[in-house]
């Protein structure tokens, strides 16, 4: 579903959910400021460049795998490595 608001292939669903990112063998707390079918924007000091493959974990579900797409600010956007039918499965 797209957002015309916004331009994106995707609505957005703002979360706050705490969880944890790991980036190689680092496994750091973040919390997801948004979500959609494509990916999840992280707030998080995790270290991590575009390309870099994560894992994200939330309570109660499987680990995401996911893709850096860019970083800045302490926030770090990732991309669902299998698109929005990985999410929805």
């Amino acid at each position: 579903m797209a957002d015309s608001l916004e331009g994106r292939a995707y609505a957005r669903w703002l979360i706050g959910e705490a969880g944890t990112v790991r980036v190689g063998d680092a496994a750091v707390p973040c919390t997801v400021v948004n979500v959609s079918a494509g990916g999840m924007l992280l707030r998080t000091a995790a270290r991590g460049e575009a390309g870099d493959r994560v894992a994200v974990a939330l309570a109660g579900l499987l680990p995401f795998d996911a893709r850096v797409v860019r970083t800045g600010d302490g926030e770090m956007a990732v991309a669902f490595d299998g698109g929005p039918q990985y999410v929805f499965r």
